[in-house]
C-alpha cells in the first residue's frame, strides 16, 4: 500500500495564490477556508474601512504560507463589488464562525472600490505605479478615464508627427533605427511608462526639431495622477475609492539601488500620506518580515524605509499553531482506506500522540483531547512533529518557490505528492523529508546565517556518514536546530526519538555513534548540535592545557568567579519583613575556615546582612571541627555550609579554565575560524555543569549539607533539612536585627541605593521635618506622599509610641554627646541590631535631631556646611568626612552675640546656629568694605600692625571659613580675651581704628606736601600749593618740565573749590597713578620721589648758564624752552628708530615736511 491510497491533496490548493491574476477568479474566493488568522485580518480591516478615523495605510508582515494572498484576495475581491451572489457560500460559513464580522460585510457591500494591484517591480517606481493604475482602470471597463502624463502626450505627438507631419516622422523613424530599435518596440515602451524611453524621445525630439525641447501640460507627480484618478472615480463613475496592494513589497526594496532608494522611498511616503490625508483611499505594502530581520539588505534601504514606518500602521499577519495544523488539515483529504487502515494501528497511532505530551510545542498548543484524538489525522501521513517541523520551517526559510503550500500541494521533489508515491513502509513521512525539501533554501539563506551555517554542517556529517539510520538522524538534527526552539521543540533525545519514530536507547546509541565520530556534542542541558570544525580534537587540546598551564589553580577564586548564586536571599523573612535582605556567598577552603578567628573585618568590607560561607571541605568528614570552630567565632551573621559528601571540583574547573584560554587566544583561533561557537558552547555547558554540582552540593534549599550557625545564642544549631532551611537562615536574621522597626512597607526607598523620583521625594520629606512643616493627612499617591505614608504615618513616626522610637533615642544620644562623626551613626544604624538600609536613615536622622537643629553644627571635611535637607542627602551617599558638634548657648552668650550683631549691622537673636552665619556674613561685609589701601597697610603701618589686626585680616581672607569657630574661637584669639565684654570693646576699638585708618592717612599726606613745599605742616593744602607755583611762576614757564608736575600746575591752579582730601587724592594720583585708596604699603615711596623732583625746581630756580635752550616760533607765536641736553643709551635706540623711520619714507615727504612733523612733535613737550 502506498500513501497515495490513503490520501489525496485537496485540488482547491493545487495551484498557489495570485492577488493580481485571481482578482476575478470567483472560485478561488468560494473555497477560501475561513481560519481565525485571516478571520482577524478580514475584521480589521473592514473595521478601518467602516471607521472614518480608521488607518489607511498599513503594512502586512507574514510569512509565505501562511494564507495571506489568500485573506487579502477575499477583502479586494469584497470590496470591488456591490453583488455577492457569488460568494454566498463563504459568506454564510463566515456568519457561522463570526457573526459582527458577517454584519461588516454586509456593510461594505454597497461600497465600491477600484482594486489597484502594485506587482511589476522590474522597473523604476513611477513605471510600476503608473502601470498598475492604468491597468485597474482598463480592468474596470472604464474607456473615457484617461489620465495624461508626459508618455500619453508623446505618444500624442509621435502620432501628430505620423499623420501630419511626414519628414520628421521619418526623422524620427531613421533615428530609432540608428539606434536599432524597432517602432513598435518603442511605443510599447512608452505605452508601459517606461522612463528610459521617455528620456530617449526627449532626446530625438530636441536633435530632430533644431533643439526644441519636449514640452507638455503634464508635470503632476504620480501620486498626484492617482488623487486625480481617486476624485474621477467617485464623481463620474459612482466607484468610492482606491483600495491599492503593493504585493512581494520586500522584493521590491531588495531590488533598489543606492542611486534610486531616496527618491522610491519618498514616492512610497507620498503614497501613504496621500491615502492617510483622503478619505477614499486605502494602502497596503505586504512583506514577509520585518525590515530589520533583513540582514543582507542595503543598509541604505533600511535607513529610507525608516521613513515609511511613522507613516504607515503595522498588522502582523500571525496564526496560531493550531490555524496551522487547521490548514495543513484541509489540504491532506482523506480517503476511504485511511479509516480502514487507521483502525488497525490504532494502538501505535494513540501511542504516537501520547508522546507529543513530551513536548512543550504540543502541550502548550493543543488541548490534551485534540493531541490523543485528533491530531494524527489532521497532518497524517506527516508525523505530527513532521508537520510543525513544516510550519516553523516555512516561516524561517519560505520563499515563493518552496513554501509550506508548495511542500503539501505542488509536485516537484521531494514535495508530498511525490512522496505519496512511497510504499508505506514506516506509518509516517517524517523530518528528513523536511530537509530534502528545504535544503538548499538553507544552504542559501542570507539573513540568518546560523541556518546556512547548520546547513552546511550537516552536509559535511552526512558526507561522512552511510548509515541510513544515522542520515536520518543528522537531518533531524539538522531541522531542529535551524527551528532553534530550546524551550519548545528541543534538539534532544525525547524529541528525536519521537520524531523519528524509534525508541530511546536506540535513539541514544545512534546519537553516541556521531559522538564518537566527533559530529556531534552533547551538551550537558541535553541540547545536541554539530561539532563547528569536525576535524580538529579540541579535546586533546584541552587536556594539554589541564595538565600544564592549570595544572595548579587558585579554586577558591575560581569557584567565586564561576558560582552564579553569590547571594542568597530569605524569602519568607523579607517578605514578612518588606525588606531584601541577603546573605553574600562565598567559597572557602575547610584549613582556611579554621584558621579564621573573627569575621569583623569581613563586615566592614563587605556589605551584607550576612555571610554564608561555602565549606571547600577534604574527604574527611571535618564537620564537628567547623561547627566547634563557628561556635568559638561567636558571629550571629555567619552561616557555614557544609556538603554530606566531598567532591573534587579542581578538574571540572581546570577544564573550564582551559576551554576558556582557548577562547581568548587569538592565534588558536584564527587557525581555526569556526571553532570560536564551538569554545563558546562548550564554556557556557562547562558553566553549567559547575553550577548544578555546586547547587547541589551548596544550596540551602537542598538536603546535601548541614547549615552551621550560632542559632540561637548559646546554642550551636545544626540544620539539615531542606524545608527548615530558608525559615531558620530567616530567623537568624530577625534574631541579629531585633531592633529593626519592621514593616516598612516601601521597598522603593527601603534599600541602600535610592535613585530617580523617590531620591527627591526623600529630600523633599527631610526638608519639611527639618522646617516642621510635615503634614499628614490628605495624601495622595505621588512620590513625596506615599513616603509620608509609608514611612511616616505607617509607623506613627511623632508619637511616643512609635516604631521608630528606640532607633530615634539612639540617634538623639548620639547627638548628645556634643561631637561625633556621621560615619559612626550610619555603622551603627546600619550594622546589628538595627540594620536599617540608607535610604530611609535621612528621615530617622531629620526627625531625630528636629528638635536640637538649633543647635548642631555640622562640618564635611572640617569646613562648616549648613544643615539642611541637601546636607542629609551628601551625608548618606557617603558619610566619611562628615561630623557635628553641639553649641551651648546661655544667656550672656546670646547678648553677647546680639550686641556683636548690632556691632556689625547684622540683626542676631542668639537662638541658633545659623545666627553664626549672620554674624560671620556681617563682618566679611564689613571688612570687604574697607579701603584697598587700608587693608594692604595692615602689618606695615604701626597703628594697624599689632597682632590681632594680622589675625582679623588672616581669617578674614581665608577662602573656606567655619562661621561658629570664627564667632567662638577665632575673635576671642584675636581680641585676647574670653571675657564678652573685652571681646565686644577690643573689636569695637580695632573696628573704628581702620575705619578712619584712611582719613588718618590723608591727614599725614597733607602735611608731608605743605613741609615739603617749604609750608608749616597746617597750612590749607589748596594755599599751599598755589603759593609755591606763584613763587616759581618764571622757572616754571621757561623750563621743559615734566608731565606730572604740568598735571600738578593744572591741578592746583584750578583747586580753589577742592577739599582738601580731594585734593591731596589727586595729586597722589598724578604722582603714583593711583588713588591713595588703591595704594599698596610701597607706593608711598613712589609718591616721594615725585614730590621731591618737584621740590628740585626751587634749586633750579637760580642761573644755569650750562643749560641749552629752543625757540619756536609756530603761528606767530614764540616758544622758548630751557633744557639740559643728556643723552642716555635708550635716547640713542629712539633716535635711531627716528631716523630709520625718515629714511623708509623718505619718498612721501619732503625735508620741509619732516621738519614740519619734528617740531610738531617737539611742541607737545614744550
Amino acid at each position: 500500500m502506498r500513501y497515495k491510497d490513503l490520501v489525496h491533496i485537496n485540488a482547491q490548493f493545487q495551484n498557489s495564490i495570485n492577488i493580481g491574476l485571481d482578482l476575478d477568479n470567483d472560485s478561488k474566493i468560494e473555497h477560501y477556508i475561513p481560519t481565525e488568522t485571516g478571520l482577524s485580518y478580514l475584521d480589521y480591516h473592514i473595521s478601518q474601512i467602516l471607521d472614518p478615523d480608521g488607518d489607511h495605510s498599513s503594512m502586512i508582515i507574514a510569512p509565505y504560507g501562511k494564507g495571506k494572498s489568500h485573506a487579502v484576495l477575499v477583502l479586494m475581491s469584497l470590496l470591488s463589488r456591490t453583488d455577492y451572489s457569488n460568494y454566498q457560500k463563504l459568506i454564510n460559513r463566515i456568519r457561522q464562525i463570526d457573526v459582527d464580522l458577517y454584519k461588516k460585510i454586509m456593510e461594505i457591500q454597497d461600497r465600491h472600490y477600484l482594486p489597484v494591484i502594485i506587482s511589476n517591480t522590474r522597473g523604476t517606481l513611477n513605471q510600476s505605479l503608473f502601470q498598475a493604475l492604468d491597468k485597474a482602470i482598463i480592468h474596470e471597463g472604464i474607456d473615457h478615464l484617461v489620465f495624461k502624463t508626459e508618455f500619453t502626450y508623446a505618444e500624442e505627438r509621435i502620432l501628430e508627427w505620423k499623420n501630419k507631419y511626414p519628414d520628421t516622422y521619418k526623422k524620427f523613424i531613421n533615428d530609432l533605427k540608428t539606434r536599432h530599435i524597432s517602432y513598435n518596440h518603442f511605443m510599447e515602451e512608452i505605452h508601459s511608462f517606461d522612463e528610459k524611453a521617455l528620456d530617449l524621445f526627449k532626446e530625438i525630439h530636441k536633435s530632430i526639431l533644431s533643439g526644441a525641447e519636449f514640452i507638455c501640460q503634464a508635470n503632476m507627480d504620480v501620486t498626484e495622477y492617482y488623487r486625480e484618478v481617486a476624485i474621477q472615480l467617485l464623481k463620474n463613475y459612482k466607484i468610492d475609492g482606491l483600495f491599492i496592494v503593493f504585493d512581494e513589497f520586500t522584493k521590491f526594496l531588495e531590488s533598489r539601488n543606492e542611486e534610486t532608494v531616496s527618491n522610491d522611498m519618498k514616492i512610497i511616503q507620498d503614497l501613504a500620506e496621500l491615502c492617510n490625508n483622503s478619505g477614499n483611499m486605502y494602502f497596503q505594502m505586504i512583506l514577509h518580515k520585518p525590515i530589520s530581520d533583513y540582514a543582507t539588505m542595503n543598509k541604505n534601504v533600511r535607513n529610507a524605509f525608516r521613513g515609511i514606518e511613522g507613516r504607515v500602521s503595522t498588522y502582523y499577519f500571525t496564526s496560531t499553531l493550531k490555524n496551522s495544523f487547521d490548514l495543513i488539515e484541509n489540504v491532506l483529504e482523506k480517503t476511504n482506506k485511511y479509516g480502514f487502515f487507521k483502525e488497525k494501528r490504532k494502538k501505535e497511532f494513540l501511542e504516537n500522540a501520547n508522546k507529543l505530551h513530551g513536548i512543550p510545542a504540543f502541550l502548550n498548543n493543543f488541548e490534551p483531547t485534540y493531541i490523543q484524538n485528533h491530531i494524527i489525522d489532521s497532518c497524517y501521513p506527516l508525523h505530527p512533529t513532521t508537520a510543525y517541523a513544516l510550519i516553523r520551517v516555512n516561516e524561517k526559510v519560505a520563499q515563493n518557490e518552496r513554501t509550506l503550500f508548495t511542500f503539501l500541494a505542488k509536485k516537484s521533489t521531494y514535495s508530498l505528492p511525490s512522496l505519496l508515491n512511497r510504499t508505506i513502509a514506516d506509518n509516517f513521512i517524517r523530518i528528513p523529508d523536511i530537509y530534502d525539501y528545504f535544503r538548499q533554501q538553507f544552504l542559501d539563506e542570507k539573513d540568518n546565517m546560523m541556518i546556512s551555517r547548520i546547513a552546511a554542517q550537516s552536509l559535511s556529517a552526512l558526507d561522512l556518514i552511510e548509515d541510513k539510520h544515522l542520515i536520518e538522524l543528522i537531518k533531524t538534527i539538522a531541522v531542529l536546530q535551524i527551528i532553534n526552539e530550546s524551550d519548545y521543540f528541543p534538539c534532544r533525545l525525547s524529541v528525536l526519538s519521537i520524531a523519528l519514530g524509534i525508541n530511546k536507547d536506540q535513539c541514544s546509541k545512534q546519537l553516541r555513534l556521531l559522538v564518537d565520530k566527533e559530529i556531534i556534542t552533547i551538551r550537558h542541558s541535553g541540547d545536541i548540535q554539530f561539532r563547528m570544525n569536525m576535524n580538529l580534537d579540541i579535546n586533546s587540546q584541552i587536556n594539554n592545557l589541564v595538565n600544564t598551564k592549570f595544572n595548579k589553580i587558585d579554586l577558591v577564586s575560581s569557584l567565586d568567579d564561576l558560582y552564579v548564586n553569590h547571594f542568597y536571599y530569605p524569602r519568607v523573612y523579607n517578605m514578612i519583613n518588606n525588606i531584601t535582605r541577603f546573605y553574600r556567598v562565598e567559597f572557602m577552603n575547610e584549613a582556611d575556615f579554621l584558621g579564621i578567628e573573627t569575621f569583623e573585618s569581613y563586615f566592614q568590607s563587605h556589605f551584607a546582612d550576612g555571610v554564608i560561607i561555602n565549606i571547600i571541605r577534604g574527604e574527611n568528614n571535618n564537620q564537628e571541627k567547623v561547627y566547634d570552630h563557628i561556635k568559638d567565632i561567636d558571629e550571629m551573621r555567619l552561616v557555614a555550609i557544609y556538603p554530606k559528601k566531598y567532591h573534587d571540583y579542581s578538574l571540572m574547573v581546570k577544564h573550564y579554565l582551559a576551554i576558556e584560554y582557548l577562547l581568548k587566544d587569538e592565534s588558536f583561533i584564527d587557525e581555526n575560524m569556526l571553532i570560536a561557537s564551538e569554545l563558546t558552547l562548550m564554556l557556557n555547558d562547562e558553566r553549567e555543569h559547575i553550577n548544578e554540582i555546586l547547587e547541589d552540593d551548596y544550596s540551602v534549599l537542598t538536603g546535601n549539607n548541614a547549615v552551621l550557625n550560632t542559632y540561637p545564642k548559646e546554642e550551636i544549631v545544626q540544620i539539615t533539612g531542606p524545608n527548615s532551611k530558608d525559615r531558620v537562615l530567616g530567623n537568624i536574621l530577625q534574631e541579629t536585627f531585633n531592633h529593626y522597626p519592621g514593616n516598612i512597607n516601601l521597598e522603593l526607598l527601603n534599600k541602600n541605593n535610592v535613585k530617580g523620583s523617590y531620591k527627591n521625594a526623600r529630600k523633599a520629606v527631610v526638608e519639611r521635618i527639618l522646617n516642621d512643616s510635615i503634614n499628614l493627612e490628605n495624601l495622595g499617591t505621588s512620590p513625596e506622599d506615599t513616603v509620608i505614608n509609608c514611612i511616616l504615618v505607617a509607623t506613627e513616626a511623632f508619637s511616643e509610641n512609635s516604631k521608630l522610637k528606640p532607633i530615634i533615642d539612639r540617634i538623639q544620644d548620639f547627638f548628645r554627646k556634643g561631637q561625633g562623626e556621621f560615619s559612626t551613626l550610619y555603622s551603627e544604624l546600619m550594622n546589628p541590631p538595627y540594620g536599617i538600609r540608607k535610604g530611609i536613615l535621612p528621615i530617622f536622622i531629620a526627625i531625630g535631631i528636629k528638635e536640637m537643629l538649633s543647635s548642631i553644627i555640622v562640618y564635611h571635611d572640617n569646613h562648616e556646611m549648613k544643615l539642611d535637607a541637601h546636607f542629609l542627602e551628601m551625608v548618606n551617599d557617603n558619610p566619611q568626612g562628615f561630623s557635628y558638634t553641639i553649641d551651648h548657648i546661655d544667656s550672656q552668650k546670646r547678648a553677647y552675640l546680639e550686641k556683636l550683631g548690632e556691632l556689625f549691622n547684622k540683626e542676631v537673636h542668639g537662638t541658633g546656629t545659623n545666627d553664626y552665619n549672620i554674624l560671620l556674613s556681617g563682618i566679611k561685609n564689613w571688612y570687604v568694605l574697607l579701603p584697598k589701601f587700608t587693608k594692604q597697610m595692615i602689618g606695615s603701618d604701626e597703628s594697624i600692625s599689632n597682632r590681632s589686626y594680622k589675625q582679623l585680616r588672616k581669617y578674614l581672607t581665608k577662602p573656606n571659613i567655619n562661621a561658629s569657630q570664627f564667632i567662638n574661637s577665632d575673635l576671642p584669639r584675636i581680641a585676647g580675651s574670653e571675657d564678652y565684654h573685652e571681646i565686644l570693646t577690643r573689636i569695637n576699638e580695632m573696628k573704628e581704628n581702620l575705619e578712619h585708618y584712611l582719613s588718618r592717612y590723608f591727614e599725614y599726606l597733607k602735611e608731608l606736601v605743605n613741609t615739603s613745599l617749604g609750608f608749616s605742616k597746617g597750612t590749607i593744602l589748596t594755599q599751599s600749593t598755589v603759593l609755591w607755583i606763584d613763587k616759581h611762576k618764571k622757572l616754571l614757564e621757561e623750563n621743559v618740565l615734566e608731565d606730572y608736575v604740568k598735571s600738578f600746575i593744572m591741578l592746583c591752579n584750578n583747586s580753589k573749590n577742592k577739599n582738601e582730601y580731594e585734593l591731596i587724592n589727586q595729586i597722589a594720583y598724578y604722582f603714583t597713578s593711583l588713588f591713595v585708596e588703591d595704594w599698596s604699603s610701597d607706593t608711598i615711596n613712589l609718591f616721594k620721589k615725585s614730590l621731591n623732583s618737584l621740590v628740585d625746581i626751587e634749586v633750579e630756580d637760580k642761573p644755569d648758564y650750562n643749560l641749552d635752550s629752543i625757540l619756536l616760533t609756530l603761528n606767530g607765536k614764540k616758544i622758548q624752552k630751557s633744557f639740559k641736553f643728556e643723552l642716555t643709551e635708550s635716547s640713542e635706540f629712539i633716535e635711531d628708530f627716528i631716523e630709520n623711520t625718515m629714511e623708509d619714507y623718505g619718498d612721501l615727504l619732503s625735508n620741509e615736511q619732516k621738519i614740519s612733523l619734528l617740531v610738531k612733535v617737539i611742541s607737545k613737550y614744550m
